[in-house]
């Protein structure tokens, strides 16, 4: 039987239709979802969570695979849901949803369809999963079962499959199915064929299984139930859990009295219901039949419906104990069937009728007398309302408790919140209480942190398939940060540019003038846009006073499923209308755009002063401001206001006018900064939840390393800025009045801004948001065209590889552009070697770097202070440490030279004119003969080789001597074939590790000293070991049981003396080997080997092995000239506490220079 014909399964469903089948068993194919798929080597996956249906890109050979398994899935439900119509019994079997694999992929599953969750919401069917294993399976296959047989009900892992934030598997299934030993379901078998094919079919014990429960449909099954009989003559008796009753209860007369009795008893006789049915009160009934009977009585309980109004009968109250003796009845023989009203029928004939007010759920018929052979007729039949959904809470709540099996009382979901679920309360006086930790607003809005943790991340939400990228540089891995958030035109193209090398080459040259493309070009290919969105009109809109076609970009994001789409144009605060600053309440968070934000912001506390003066006044200043200011007007950026009327329309702390700097551009034009901090306060008060993150380092090397093992061996890359980026967005109206500035300081003309401006705190995040968005479109366009783009701020950068690189390049420009991304004509460079954002990036050898600009910025900065005499205004320090830092994430050996930096700046008043310190001066004329010896660059286009731990060291702090000592593990992990070391130092050796009472005190720095002695070693006698290619040639280990090292190797920075200095030589001498050495921490107990070699004791080791080694030798060039400088600490305790007697500093503006 071909279900693929459309003729058999129409025939089939008719057959289920016309209630020919009593019980389907369904089980569609499995191979197109199967979680196997995302293990290779294996068959590609077809599909996944995101794409359940299948992959857009795939093939036509895998889309077809892909479509019939959708037809036999979709015909399954429609079979379930046939059945369902006629009261007839299914049951479904696929495998069980296991969400997240290890791989960081979530497969697709039958589960997750629409069709299942609504089959999941009836209220006959119910779901269950189970370990094939527990029925003699050779592996645990987990399985589920979605199914209307009540005899499955007894199943122990009922309920469907639940999943943390991460969306990893938490039940109903255990984690381990309780056996050892399994046949693995990966890889291919001996003879041929995927090890997975034979677990298809199921063991015999589930075959067994699965056939008692169809046949059990026939055996009590159905809507009739055959109460228990007593062969002693007492009639039908009815057993169920005894209930406890008050005395008052049980002391109560007539209907009430009798039915407490059978409910404390938990049992009623036939002739006690006879009884019963005497003592409740006869109603009038709506119809019955025409031969009257003696005796007839009825009596209704439960819900009742009638005109769109629902409610509970009288009865319920006034025979409370009568209800819920009858729903007792009803509940123990139909376990589990839905029910909302009884009506107990003594004698009573009806004739043929319709329920009309009835539920779609069955209803339940139960004989409560033997009256086969004559007698009085006694039933008890049960129903369920039409519209239970109009039951207030209350008489809902009051059925379930009196027994009802209310529709809807199954189908409740978990009482608790999943295991990463996060609480938050917006409390009194603006404190944010977490289950996981607490936020306070505190004064000037500042946010303080105790335990945050980020907000998951997820795949189906984000729209974006598969884990996020991984980056990796140095050590560092992290979450691929692009700068676009957590997301016709080859043809338009095409014609634009017939030769695309030739414009791709003058755009990297820098001779490109004018737009990127053809206005009229570009309106035709953005109508053919409008017209393929639902509402072409609105797309449209152009929103005034900002380039973006958002509304188009709205409806293209909504189809495309893009998490944050509803930014654009929904709500109060959205771009179209205008986004708030955030000076009142927080922003965000969006975490399926960025994560969580860890720590807050720090600004400079300043006095309140609504109306600050600008840092330079003076008619050249009044000149250019107002040029500039009458400039952003015409743009629809800026307008002017009286003071007056500014004052009425922003009255209070809602008008704010900001001192503003101007800063010259490398171009002859000039930045106007506002300064949202000083006076205004407007930065203080601004809290974002969500963190800003900007590519780097990390992700560079990442797309080396791809470009030097793929396919696409030739990179290009083209690098541009986004004109005026964090003024391309609009702030709502009522939030213009905090962004005002004027031009002199006794004008009385203000300036108002309507977009973002640079100098407040929220403007870049705006931008990321909204760029982020444009960028997603694109992608989500292109989607596995071989093409990467990363933006910092508002500098853009594309690469592409391989024989397309050209027309993808240029797609991607025209996907921005087609959106209104205003790009700086005269600013596009790119070639094989690419300078952005100083990152120096060679696709020819795959290396990355700083560029030379910035490396001679740095070094002639250093020499100027040199000739000044190292008198410094500490704000133009701070700026140059600064950009040291940034340096420091790929010139690695740089960062722990800059902890002297810290330490001073830490002590010292912002905008103080000082003398360095020696130790300062000396670290940065070690920096600047690196750099001019061109230590810039490092290569990345392979990563590094692991070579796992290979040496284990101690040290040994004694009163006149420290013990260096340790062993090597390349060899294997017998101390006795292991090459080790030992140096015994005295005073006179390292004074410096010494006081008067011996040298305990020191213990971090020595054994830091032992692992600078083992890489010299390394270097020395083993050099063969750390050979090869790489961002850092090779990387190992070391095990220490010092933690406080451990620490130091990851974060490559202290502020102690002399640990610091030795940190330094230690960083140099890997950076001089071309390696990445950690040190991990290991208990005592578990470094006893090199803890021997320290006391002296050499019995698990080989005399022969051991390695001579002399302290002279070990190089110690960076170390020895910094030991002067040891009084550091005491210096700078001295400098602090001069900074606090003397007097503070003025608050003038400090104007950043250029950098390179």
């Amino acid at each position: 039987m071909d279900l693929l014909d459309d003729e058999v399964a129409t025939r089939c469903l008719a057959e289920v239709r016309s209630n020919q089948w009593d019980v389907i068993l369904v089980t569609p194919p499995c191979s197109t979802f199967s979680r196997v798929r995302f293990v290779q080597p294996g068959p590609k996956p077809l599909r996944s969570r995101l794409y359940p249906l299948g992959f857009p890109w795939l093939s036509n050979k895998l889309q077809m695979q892909a479509d019939q398994g959708n037809q036999f899935v979709h015909f399954s439900f429609r079979i379930c849901e046939a059945a369902l119509e006629v009261r007839a019994d299914f049951l479904l079997e696929h495998p069980e949803d296991l969400g997240r694999t290890k791989g960081g992929h979530v497969p697709a599953s039958i589960w997750q369809l629409p069709e299942a969750q609504r089959l999941m919401s009836h209220e006959r069917v119910f779901t269950f999963a189970i370990y094939q294993c527990r029925f003699h399976a050779t592996s645990p296959k987990p399985t589920r079962f979605l199914t209307s047989i009540t005899a499955c009900r007894q199943m122990p892992f009922v309920g469907p499959p639940r999943f943390n934030s991460e969306e990893r598997y938490l039940g109903p299934l255990p984690r381990f199915c309780g056996h050892k030993d399994h046949d693995s379901l990966l890889g291919k078998l001996s003879a041929g064929g995927w090890k997975a094919t034979p677990a298809a079919a199921y063991p015999a014990a589930l075959c067994a299984q699965i056939s008692e429960w169809a046949f059990s449909v026939f055996d009590g099954g159905r809507p009739a139930a055959i109460p228990q009989v007593d062969t002693s003559g007492a009639g039908i008796i009815f057993r169920f859990d005894p209930v406890l009753l008050s005395s008052q209860q049980l002391g109560g007369e007539g209907a009430e009295g009798l039915a407490a009795n059978m409910l404390s008893a938990g049992q009623a006789y036939e002739s006690q219901l006879l009884r019963l049915s005497e003592l409740l009160p006869d109603e009038d009934r709506v119809r019955e039949s025409s031969v009257v009977i003696k005796g007839q009585r009825s009596f209704t309980t439960g819900a009742y419906c009638h005109h769109g109004k629902a409610g509970l009968r009288r009865n319920m109250a006034s025979f409370p104990l009568s209800s819920e003796l009858l729903a007792k009845l009803i509940t123990t023989n139909f376990t589990g069937r839905p029910f909302t009203s009884m009506a107990f029928f003594r004698d009573i004939g009806q004739p043929l009728h319709k329920d009309t007010t009835n539920g779609s759920y069955d209803n339940l018929l139960l004989a409560c007398s033997s009256f086969m052979d004559g007698g009085t007729r006694l039933v008890l039949a049960a129903y369920s309302i039409s519209q239970d959904g109009l039951l207030a809470d209350g008489d809902r709540k009051k059925l379930v408790d009196m027994g009802f099996e209310v529709p809807g009382l199954r189908k409740r979901g978990p009482e608790c919140l999943t295991e990463d679920a996060v609480v938050e309360t917006l409390g009194k006086g603006g404190a944010l209480s977490k289950t996981t930790g607490e936020e306070t607003l505190g004064k000037g809005g500042a946010l303080s942190k105790t335990t945050v943790e980020d907000i998951p991340y997820s795949e189906l939400q984000s729209g974006c398939e598969g884990p996020p990228m991984v980056g990796e540089f140095a050590g560092l891995k992290d979450e691929f940060v692009d700068g676009f958030g957590r997301s016709r035109v080859r043809r338009f193209v095409v014609d634009s540019f017939p030769d695309l090398a030739r414009a791709t080459f003058k755009l990297a040259t820098g001779k490109w003038t004018g737009p990127l493309f053809d206005p009229k070009g570009l309106e035709s290919l953005r109508e053919d846009w409008f017209q393929m969105l639902p509402d072409p009109v609105r797309a449209r809109e152009m929103i005034p006073n900002q380039p973006f076609y958002l509304r188009a970009i709205a409806q293209t994001l909504q189809i495309l499923e893009d998490p944050d789409f509803r930014i654009l144009e929904e709500g109060k605060y959205c771009f179209c209308n205008g986004v708030e600053v955030g000076h009142l309440e927080p922003i965000g968070p969006t975490p399926q755009v960025y994560r969580r934000r860890m720590k807050d912001q720090k600004y400079d506390e300043s006095e309140w002063e609504p109306e600050m003066r600008n840092y330079r006044d003076g008619p050249g200043v009044e000149k250019a401001l107002q040029a500039a200011f009458e400039k952003e007007e015409l743009a629809g950026r800026m307008f002017p206001l009286s003071m007056s009327e500014a004052r009425r329309r922003y009255p209070g702390d809602a008008l704010r006018v900001a001192a503003q700097a101007v800063i010259p551009k490398p171009d002859n034009d000039f930045r106007v900064v506002h300064d949202g901090t000083h006076g205004v306060q407007v930065n203080n008060d601004v809290i974002m939840r969500d963190r800003l993150e900007s590519p780097g380092a990390r992700e560079v090397a990442s797309l080396q390393r791809l470009g030097a093992t793929s396919e696409e061996r030739v990179f290009f890359g083209i690098v541009g800025d986004v004109s005026k980026a964090h003024r391309r967005f609009l702030h709502h109206p009522e939030h213009w009045g905090v962004l005002g500035c004027k031009t002199r300081a006794d004008s009385s003309v203000v300036w108002l801004n309507r977009t973002g401006t640079f100098g407040v705190a929220s403007a870049a995040y705006w931008f990321s948001r909204l760029i982020g968005l444009v960028g997603r479109l694109a992608f989500r366009v292109l989607l596995d065209t071989f093409i990467f783009m990363l933006i910092y701020a508002d500098d853009l950068h594309v690469v592409s590889g391989g024989r397309e690189r050209w027309i993808n390049i240029w797609m991607m420009l025209a996907l921005l552009s087609m959106q209104g991304t205003p790009f700086s004509d005269h600013k596009w460079r790119g070639g094989l070697h690419v300078d952005w954002v100083g990152y120096w990036i060679d696709y020819t050898r795959f290396h990355i770097g700083i560029s030379e600009k910035r490396c001679r910025w740095i070094s002639d900065c250093i020499d100027g202070l040199e000739k000044a005499n190292w008198l410094v205004d500490v704000r133009r320090y701070h700026e140059l440490h600064g950009r040291l830092g940034f340096m420091s994430k790929i010139l690695i050996w740089i960062r722990p030279f800059l902890a002297p930096g810290y330490a001073w700046l830490a002590v010292v008043p912002k905008g103080a004119v000082l003398s360095l310190p020696n130790l300062v001066r000396c670290t940065l004329k070690f920096i600047s003969s690196r750099l001019k010896a061109g230590c810039r660059t490092y290569p990345a286009g392979v990563g590094e080789k692991d070579l796992g731990e290979l040496f284990r060291t101690d040290a040994a702090c004694n009163e006149n001597s420290v013990v260096l000592g340790g062993w090597f593990l390349h060899l294997g992990g017998e101390p006795s074939a292991a090459p080790w070391f030992q140096i015994i130092l005295g005073r006179e050796d390292v004074p410096w590790l010494f006081n008067e009472e011996g040298s305990a005190w020191a213990s971090t720095s020595a054994e830091l000293l032992a692992s600078l002695v083992a890489l010299h070693l390394l270097g020395r006698d083993f050099g063969e070991l750390l050979g090869g290619p790489g961002v850092l040639r090779s990387c190992f280990s070391g095990g220490t049981d010092n933690k406080a090292t451990e620490a130091l190797s990851i974060k490559l920075l202290t502020t102690k003396v002399p640990l610091m200095f030795i940190l330094m030589q230690y960083v140099d001498r890997c950076d001089h080997l071309g390696i990445r050495c950690h040190l991990s921490w290991r208990p005592r107990d578990a470094n006893v080997e090199a803890d021997q070699i320290t006391k002296h004791c050499f019995d698990a080791f080989s005399a022969g092995r051991r390695l001579s080694v002399s302290w002279s030798e070990v190089d110690l060039s960076v170390l020895m000239p910094l030991l002067e400088f040891c009084n550091f600490r005491a210096d700078l305790n001295a400098i602090k506490l001069d900074s606090q007697m003397g007097p503070m500093s003025g608050s003038v503006r400090f104007e950043k220079s250029v950098w390179g």
